[in-house]
């Protein structure tokens, strides 16, 4: 697998959070995917998207309340290159988000990104999402959507318009049918050019007599007839709960294996793994692991890809299920999620900070400790540096537990001075000195 840098993405995706709805009052929030990500990871990102595109809030497969005490503050997600992207968020009088507000990290700041603004009715219902660009002096439109309903609250059409010197146009429309028991059965996706509408694609779902999602049916119009190209087939355990999704693709006039996705949960994590469809069985391809407070909020999340027997870490989808029924999908190593209202910490009368401890002993020869704290479970790297810059040795580069942790290093290999141990995590980067007397 081929890993592209996150600057590539972050800078260049327009994280722009596009809606997609799943099922009556839940949408998706879908990346509007970089174009550069697409040409130079086609089958992989084909494969990812349609799997995406179609899963319900059961993604996470945990089972989160909507706890109207708890809200979102900010979503920190890291590229494998160590590049930063931050999503503030904002609410209304009702705990809906009504604003996402995106940052990049440069230079030790959070630079102004993308803003997207929500409009509701009076029934709570996402009416309007303008998104906008900041042009280092203010926010310029660059998107807008808007969205219409049945007299059953279905969304029926989702707009999409782009920004041009003359002002909105026209850039993609889907149009939503429901069965008599408010269940999504067709989604239409049609382009705009040369003054029509076009069709593109189309999703057709089915159900079982429970009213969960048997099967979606992806197909592409080639300007005559719709032509099938992915069918999806879920599974669900005895609880309802979706164990995993059976992903096939047409050729040959067939439906022939190509990936499926597991979904693994344990008590405070999930493992979202995929396997492709090669040489006649199924392989392991990529992961996703998610943890979770007691409160089954998500706080983290981090991707992998395998290879040659290894899991590495790598860039691929990791999503988000917020309270309020928004999933946001991110292409990134890392994702940190931070609350307002709950805590990951036991003891909430002192509760964990980020912190990096001066080494003890210090000086020393020729072993001391490093003693590090991180707030919530999440990737940490811990590197020894001389004083030229130079990496002598990577003591932890691996994702840890929420807690204390101490970590023995041992010099009696090099030569006696100042040498430099830095940690970093999603959010939190610091460096101390320490002397090495022989």
């Amino acid at each position: 697998m081929k890993v592209i840098q996150i600057t590539k993405i972050v800078l260049a995706i327009n994280i722009s959070i596009i809606s997609h709805l799943y099922s009556q009052n839940t949408y998706y929030e879908n990346i509007q995917w970089n174009t550069a990500y697409f040409a130079e990871n086609v089958e992989q990102t084909q494969n990812m998207l349609y799997l995406n595109l179609i899963i319900s809030p059961m993604l996470l497969n945990k089972e989160i309340e909507n706890h109207k005490e708890a809200t979102i503050d900010s979503i920190i997600v890291k590229g494998i290159d160590g590049s930063l992207l931050k999503t503030m968020v904002t609410y209304n009088i009702n705990s809906i988000i009504d604003t996402y507000t995106l940052f990049y990290f440069q230079e030790n700041n959070w630079i102004n990104y993308q803003k997207v603004f929500h409009e509701f009715n009076s029934e709570g219902k996402l009416t309007l999402s303008i998104h906008k660009i900041w042009n280092g002096v203010d926010w310029e439109n660059f998107i807008l959507e808007n969205f219409e309903y049945d007299s059953l609250s279905n969304l029926t059409v989702h707009l999409i318009e782009s920004v041009s010197a003359s002002g909105w146009i026209n850039s993609r429309r889907n149009l939503y049918s429901y069965n008599s028991n408010g269940e999504l059965i067709k989604e239409l996706q049609e382009v705009w050019g040369n003054g029509n509408w076009f069709k593109y694609m189309r999703w057709t779902n089915e159900y079982y007599s429970t009213g969960q999602l048997n099967t979606n049916l992806v197909e592409e119009w080639n300007g005559t007839n719709w032509i099938s190209f992915i069918k999806n087939y879920f599974e669900y355990d005895k609880k309802g709960k979706l164990v995993n999704i059976l992903n096939k693709k047409w050729i040959s006039n067939a439906w022939q294996n190509n990936l499926k996705k597991i979904f693994l949960t344990g008590p405070d994590e999930s493992v979202h793994l995929i396997k492709i469809w090669e040489n006649n069985n199924w392989n392991d391809y990529d992961r996703t692991t998610y943890s979770y407070t007691d409160e089954m909020f998500l706080i983290s999340g981090i991707y992998e890809y395998y290879q040659n027997g290894t899991w590495l870490p790598g860039e691929g989808s990791l999503d988000l299920l917020n309270p309020d029924g928004f999933e946001i999908h991110f292409i990134a190593n890392e994702m940190q999620v931070f609350y307002n209202g709950i805590t990951d910490v036991e003891n909430d009368a002192n509760p964990l900070q980020y912190a990096l401890s001066q080494n003890f002993p210090n000086p020393f020869n020729p072993t001391t400790n490093i003693k590090f704290s991180i707030p919530q479970r999440g990737y940490v790297k811990l590197v020894i540096y001389n004083l030229l810059g130079e990496v002598i040795t990577i003591l932890v580069d691996e994702v840890l537990q929420a807690g204390n942790h101490i970590v023995p290093f041992n010099a009696e290999n090099l030569n006696s001075g100042i040498y430099i141990y830095r940690i970093e995590s999603a959010i939190f980067f610091q460096s101390n000195k320490m002397i090495l007397l022989k």
